[in-house]
């Protein structure tokens, strides 16, 4: 494995890639855009978990949503973006529907009138229930395709050859723990892009990530 391993560190906010015949962009925010569709792509925000916990009777600090709707406001203004694709789990659980967060996210939307949302239904969306309609959000079903992609939550499996084009996919937080020159060890959020199918870092700021392990020429972009 350590063969096989090169890191390319670059300062910039943004890295132009191409995947599956288009020029995306991958943007240190954790959103992939993709500048022919005006379209970005986000994955696992899991909106409101800081409230869900809370409501369990934990002592979490407050403030993810407002701070992660600011990120995606950012993004969405530096990219120019006119559709947003949402690739699973709005919502974190249905606890996570406060008044608060509510009220946040219809006040994010009407900054983004304009703004065409699709949501690719996750595991969490099902328990979470539906965004609420005021959020004017398109619920689609996986695999859903923007030819030459298909948008799913769950990454396909690693043979799965049915779905008719590359998959872009949440769900499973990919993260990359690096080794410092000390010895500590840091984990990084990452893009994880495989033959056929891309992997998102999860969106929110209060997600945790899974430890990936790529297979023989998968590429890695780390945050």
């Amino acid at each position: 494995m350590k063969d096989r391993v090169h890191i390319s560190p670059t300062h910039s906010t943004t890295l132009a890639i191409d995947l599956a015949g288009e020029r995306l962009t991958l943007c240190a925010a954790r959103a992939l855009y993709w500048p022919r569709q005006a379209t970005l792509f986000i994955a696992d925000p899991h909106f409101g978990k800081t409230d869900s916990f809370q409501a369990a009777g934990l002592p979490i600090p407050g403030g993810a949503t407002g701070d992660d709707l600011a990120r995606l406001s950012h993004v969405l203004t530096a990219t120019g973006a006119e559709r947003l694709v949402i690739l699973g789990d709005f919502f974190h659980t249905r606890a996570s529907q406060s008044a608060e967060v509510i009220a946040a996210l219809e006040s994010w939307r009407r900054r983004h009138p304009a703004l065409a949302i699709l949501l690719v239904g996750g595991n969490h969306d099902r328990h979470a229930g539906p965004p609420p309609a005021a959020l004017a959000i398109e619920p689609v079903v996986e695999p859903f395709s923007l030819a030459p992609f298909v948008c799913c939550h769950h990454p396909p499996a690693p043979l799965d050859t049915t779905l008719g084009g590359y998959a872009l996919a949440g769900h499973e937080h990919p993260a990359v723990v690096l080794r410092d020159v000390d010895g500590t060890r840091h984990r990084f959020p990452c893009f994880h892009a495989g033959a056929r199918a891309m992997v998102l870092p999860a969106f929110g700021s209060f997600t945790g990530g899974h430890t990936v392990r790529p297979r023989q020429d998968d590429r890695l972009f780390i945050v």
